[in-house]
């Protein structure tokens, strides 16, 4: 399974790609028991400092967010 992290925080971004290998251990008849067995990082990002505007208290990301 491809998964895709992505890290939208307030100072920095990162995006990271994952290739999981995942396992059912229950019996057919049972409520599945799905565990990760196996990770492999595909490609991580390096770490974006995320834009914003300090001298107005605005978020680049959010331009509208008067706080």
């Amino acid at each position: 399974m491809l998964t895709v992290g992505i890290d939208l925080g307030t100072s920095t971004t990162q995006l990271v790609l994952s290739e999981l290998t995942i396992e059912n251990y229950a019996s057919a008849f049972s409520v599945p028991r799905i565990t990760i067995s196996e990770k492999k990082v595909i490609y991580r990002s390096e770490i974006i400092f995320t834009p914003s505007d300090k001298s107005k208290g605005k978020s680049m990301m959010n331009p509208s967010n008067d706080s």
